[in-house]
């Protein structure tokens, strides 16, 4: 007995050691039961096929060559290292990152029941739980030091991609100036575009928000969408067989109100379209210029969404890790009796269940859009 009360007692300098003093802040609340992950996972998978479609967009669109504005060919550059980046490095972060969340919730399956009907009314199975509720914890705190630190790249690649994005806005709109000359049209062009073309957008925020949707509808729209813009664009003429595509795509809409979403894109593409067919040469120009702009500044928006979204997950999981070491804390110091403790783990594993269903949610969506 004596020696596994020493065993007990190295256990608690073990655990106190890695109670969040200074590495990681203390949860507000000290239960399980005021975490939430409300549907930040699904969302942030949600709108992964948006933002590729938006990315090979732009990495697709011709170079701008205005004359006496190189800078403008230059941002342009910077847009797509900027896609670049996104598409190598934290698209597929996001992914690696859904897949360790998805492997706790297994990991918790695997020893909640274990868990749930061990008594701790005596060292040895306090020792016992602690034992394995710690392996959890160690998962847990891994994950959340590699979302911190995603959490921060994040935030740094975000603000350079709002400040590019603001710097190519500038320069487009001094070329279209440039190119409208005394009359001024191609500025009214590009005003008009980018109204229909950011409405076009909202809508496919809704879709891709939509929990009732089919996962792949919003990314052949997508693709779609800016496909029949594009050729529009560089071609002044409009194909049958994208304009019937787009249309087929828009009767697979299942959820009513994606149907209304996808009904008013259509009608906004019908008036991009008209816009499109009246273009003259130097208009034809700043139309490509306002396109390249609008799919920066939605791609920027999206990126914008998903950091912030990542953020709060990571504020969640960093909470979780706080009260569940916490929970080890009460069992040494027995702040704890069996009947709380076994509420907690309660909340534990339904919080987990829906973690688990968020994350094969959040596969369903990137898996279908590759």
């Amino acid at each position: 007995m004596k020696k596994m009360f020493i065993s007990l007692m190295i256990l608690a300098i073990i655990f106190g050691a890695v109670v969040p003093n200074k590495t990681f802040a203390q949860p507000k609340e000290d239960s399980i039961k005021n975490i939430t992950f409300s549907n930040w996972i699904r969302t942030l998978g949600s709108q992964y096929p948006l933002l590729k479609s938006y990315g090979i967009v732009i990495l697709k669109q011709p170079n701008l060559n205005v004359e006496k504005m190189n800078s403008l060919n230059n941002n342009q550059q910077i847009a797509r290292n900027n896609v670049r980046e996104w598409l190598d490095e934290y698209g597929p972060k996001m992914i690696e990152i859904n897949e360790s969340l998805n492997g706790l919730t297994q990991r918790v399956d695997q020893y909640y029941m274990s868990l749930y009907t061990s008594q701790i009314n005596d060292l040895e199975s306090r020792y016992d739980f602690l034992n394995r509720i710690n392996r959890l914890q160690d998962s847990i705190e891994q994950i959340q030091y590699d979302m911190e630190r995603t959490s921060s790249d994040l935030n740094a690649y975000t603000n350079l991609l709002i400040n590019d994005a603001n710097n190519f806005t500038e320069k487009a709109t001094k070329a279209i100036e440039s190119l409208s000359g005394s009359s001024g049209e191609a500025l009214k062009l590009k005003e008009q575009l980018n109204s229909l073309l950011k409405e076009i957008q909202e809508e496919l925020l809704k879709i891709v928000s939509n929990p009732d949707e089919v996962y792949d509808f919003s990314f052949k729209l997508g693709q779609q969408l800016f496909n029949l813009v594009k050729t529009g664009a560089e071609t002044k003429t409009v194909e049958a067989a994208t304009v019937e595509a787009l249309g087929k795509e828009i009767m697979n809409a299942k959820d009513p109100s994606t149907k209304k979403s996808a009904l008013i894109i259509k009608n906004k593409q019908e008036k991009v379209v008209d816009l499109i067919k009246k273009l003259s040469d130097i208009e034809r120009q700043a139309t490509n210029i306002a396109i390249n702009e609008d799919q920066i500044l939605g791609f920027t928006e999206l990126v914008k969404r998903e950091s912030t979204i990542f953020n709060q997950i990571t504020e969640q999981v960093k909470n979780l890790n706080s009260i569940v070491q916490k929970l080890q804390t009460d069992v040494i110091d027995e702040n704890i009796n069996q009947r709380e403790l076994q509420k907690q783990l309660k909340y534990f594993k339904t919080l987990m269940d829906d973690v688990q269903k968020q994350t094969k949610q959040f596969e369903s969506f990137t898996t279908l859009s590759h």
